[in-house]
C-alpha cells in the first residue's frame, strides 16, 4: 500500500507540472462532482465545512458545522469513490503542498 501510494503521490507531482492536477479546493470539489478525478489525496487532520452549488459548483465555506453544510473534504473523497477513483486519506504532513485535499484528473 505504502509503494502505491508512493506512486501515486509522484504521478500526482508530475501531473501537477503539467497542470493536469490542483490543490485548490474549488477545482478538486467540481473535478469530484463531476466524475474527473483519477486519484485524490484528503488531509484527514482538517474539515472544511461548507454547502456546493450542485449547478455551478461554487463553493461557500463556513466557520463550523451546521445542518445546512458538510465537510467538503470527505465529499471530495466520496464522489471520487463513486466515480470510481483512488482515494489516499493522508496525514497533514504527507499531503501534497500542504493542502486540504488535492488530486489529479482523468482528462
Amino acid at each position: 500500500l505504502e509503494a502505491t501510494q508512493a506512486r501515486a503521490l509522484s504521478r500526482y507531482e508530475t501531473l501537477s507540472a503539467q497542470g493536469q492536477a490542483s490543490a485548490e479546493l474549488d477545482a478538486v470539489v467540481q473535478a469530484a462532482c463531476t466524475g474527473r478525478i483519477d486519484t485524490a489525496f484528503v488531509n484527514l487532520d482538517q474539515q472544511i465545512w461548507g454547502v456546493v452549488d450542485q449547478t455551478s459548483y461554487d463553493l461557500s465555506i463556513d466557520d463550523e458545522s451546521t445542518a445546512a453544510n458538510e465537510d467538503l473534504i470527505d465529499l471530495v473523497a466520496r464522489q471520487t469513490f463513486a466515480h470510481g477513483g483512488q482515494v489516499y486519506a493522508l496525514s497533514a504532513e504527507k499531503m501534497p503542498d500542504n493542502a486540504a485535499s488535492a488530486a489529479f484528473f482523468r482528462y
